[in-house]
């Protein structure tokens, strides 16, 4: 898993990227897990309905507790924000390229 400083107004920790995907949507998921094993934040967000998003998306939440995560992944080399936004609820999400030459989909 590849690791990094995550670095927001709130808070700073150093934390793993563990890919996933949503059993639902079947869309990947991004969870940044902290050094005690638990799961920090999930980064990313799932949408019902919304199927063919690519097999290298991902839907990044950049408000809330996210708020900064999304500009750290980028900066780590995880993601590439493709300039879209989808709304979901509340929330605008990032659609975002995954970048990160470790990811495999499962």
């Amino acid at each position: 898993m590849k690791t990094f400083q995550l670095v927001t107004r709130n808070f700073s920790e150093k934390i793993k990227i563990k890919y996933s995907v949503y059993v639902k949507s079947k869309q990947n998921c991004i969870q940044l897990i902290d050094s005690s094993g638990s799961v920090f934040i999930t980064a990313s967000r799932s949408v019902d309905g919304l199927t063919e998003i690519g097999k290298k998306s991902v839907l990044i939440k950049n408000t809330g507790e996210c708020v900064g995560v999304l500009e750290n992944l980028i900066k780590n080399g995880i993601v590439k924000d493709s300039g879209i936004k989808i709304r979901s609820g509340f929330y605008n999400l990032n659609l975002c390229q995954i970048i990160d030459p470790e990811f495999k989909r499962l």
